[in-house]
């Protein structure tokens, strides 16, 4: 997956623990994480494609940080889960 680290999304709504982002060119695939720009450790997962240049994000963070106007950048990255001893008998 190429992802250009140049394309910033920008933050359009927001309601509990879900991010609207609209690209300008094209909105990233489904199950990329975002980094909000001046915040790196501020991460969202896309989870909806709304159309070509909006996606709907899970905010995975406490929703203090974030506002409407914000950047949104693509990581590069997918969701991950850590797996071993320190979630076993965790329900993730």
């Amino acid at each position: 997956m190429e992802v250009n680290m140049k394309q910033v999304g920008v933050v359009t709504k927001l309601q509990n623990q879900v991010a609207e982002v609209t690209f300008a060119h094209k909105a990233p695939e489904m199950n990329s994480m975002l980094a909000v720009v001046g915040y790196p450790e501020f991460r969202l997962e896309v989870f909806a494609l709304v159309n070509e240049l909006t996606v709907q994000c899970l905010i995975l963070e406490a929703n203090h940080t974030l506002a409407l106007g914000m950047g949104v950048e693509p990581t590069g990255e997918v969701a991950s889960i850590p797996v071993g001893s320190v979630t076993l008998g965790r329900v993730i």
